[in-house]
């Protein structure tokens, strides 16, 4: 490997500027990260050319042609690849310099907020067809093992040791909420994972061995209740905590896990019994209104246009009508992708037309469905501010007092969940 490096080195100082340009970049950077951690010492031909100088300053301030594009992913990748190579290879020329602007450019772009921080956001302002595939959990899992390699330079890098212990927290609880039905999306993604989180747990995790450890759960900040976790046939079992009559707050909770005696690695899983409320006024990312139509080609019209119906209006049988869930994507989401959203036919109607809501102009969904009790759409990448209309027509069809259930929208791989308002309809029979 440091062979093939080092004549490629020399291939390329002697070719001219055009061919050089051709060399792939990312492929570089992983063949030297991977040399870097077997071998202490760099190749000299890294040292005396300039190529590595122009890689980092490409990293930490892209061309004006691409700082419009979305290529925001890659080059953070790019980014903490670099700073891998150089914490192990720091004799190379300028290298703490370059440490501390690569690390300031990455907390630049990063998206942080009170408890974690993601280091790949994915900025959906961009077309689909402007987005890289780097994977975010590979990402993360890098900048959380090149974090833990930067401890001795924390004060001149991060400003404060509490500032570079913070970063680390929040690091890893961006990563561990990747996790999901036991595996971070791919097997790679997997594997970088619990590397990362392994090298921690040495790093953080104190008596790890210990056969008995105690925690301090707090909601909101505040202590409510401490557990007692005791080893048993190698592995650690706590009792199933019930959360109930607590100070529960209107919209974000945030519940701690805090380490009082013994820290081993732990899981813990949350369960709660959901009861989705019926709200009839649209409010939030998730709209449900419906129209009632003199005719099927108003299927088309922008619904500014037509009247909405009052949750609670009466129809009569055989009444067309529209029922239209309005998304967007949730200013507190910095990443959706791979959504289902789910629309229940109201009881009492058949659908009408099933294909005539893929005519609409307004449609941008990858793939639907007509099942026998709902229309399900999938949908694969999110813009931010735009919005995403589903229509369908049914007939009103049963008289009787009928309740459309909340349209639901939910991610395949992330812990994302919305729901519509709901909407009651009368069915009158004359």
């Amino acid at each position: 490997l440091r062979r093939l490096i080092v004549n490629s080195l020399a291939q390329a100082r002697a070719a001219d500027s055009n061919e050089r340009i051709d060399i792939s970049t990312s492929e570089w950077l992983f063949l030297l990260s991977v040399l870097a951690e077997v071998d202490p010492t760099p190749p000299d031909a890294l040292r005396y050319s300039d190529w590595m100088e122009q890689v980092i300053e490409h990293a930490i301030l892209p061309p004006p042609s691409e700082q419009n594009r979305s290529f925001l992913q890659s080059v953070q990748n790019r980014r903490i690849r670099l700073i891998h190579i150089l914490l192990r290879w720091r004799n190379l020329p300028n290298a703490e310099q370059h440490l501390k602007r690569l690390w300031n450019a990455c907390l630049h772009d990063a998206l942080e907020d009170r408890n974690t921080i993601d280091w790949s956001p994915n900025r959906t302002d961009e077309p689909w067809w402007n987005w890289c595939d780097w994977s975010s959990i590979e990402t993360q899992a890098m900048a959380l093992q090149a974090l833990l390699l930067s401890r001795e330079h924390a004060v001149a890098w991060f400003g404060s040791v509490a500032r570079y212990e913070q970063l680390i927290s929040k690091t890893v609880i961006e990563l561990a909420q990747g996790y999901r039905n036991g595996y971070w999306y791919q097997s790679r993604e997997t594997a970088l994972a619990i590397e990362a989180l392994l090298s921690y747990s040495v790093r953080y995790e104190r008596n790890f061995a210990a056969r008995e450890a105690e925690y301090e759960v707090r909601l909101n900040g505040q202590p409510i209740q401490r557990v007692s976790v005791a080893a048993f046939s190698g592995r650690r079992f706590v009792q199933p905590l019930t959360l109930k009559n607590l100070a529960w707050r209107p919209g974000e909770n945030t519940l701690t896990l805090r380490p009082v005696r013994g820290a081993p690695l732990v899981s813990v899983v949350l369960t709660q019994a959901r009861t989705v409320p019926l709200q009839e006024t649209p409010s939030g990312p998730l709209r449900l209104r419906v129209y009632r139509l003199e005719r099927p080609d108003e299927l088309e019209t922008p619904g500014e246009q037509l009247r909405p119906l009052r949750s609670g209006d009466a129809v009569r049988a055989g009444a067309l009508l529209r029922i239209d869930v309005e998304a967007r994507m949730p200013q507190k989401v910095s990443r959706l992708e791979y959504t289902v959203l789910e629309t229940p036919f109201a009881a009492g109607c058949a659908p009408f037309d099933t294909e005539a809501f893929l005519r609409a102009w307004w449609w941008d969904y990858a793939h639907e469905e007509i099942r026998d009790d709902r229309a399900v759409a999938f949908r694969q990448y999110w813009r931010d501010g735009d919005a995403y209309r589903y229509t369908l027509l049914v007939r009103a069809e049963t008289p009787g007092e009928y309740t459309i259930l909340p349209a639901h929208l939910w991610g395949m791989y992330a812990p994302y969940q919305a729901y519509s308002n709901g909407f009651k309809l009368r069915i009158r029979g004359d």
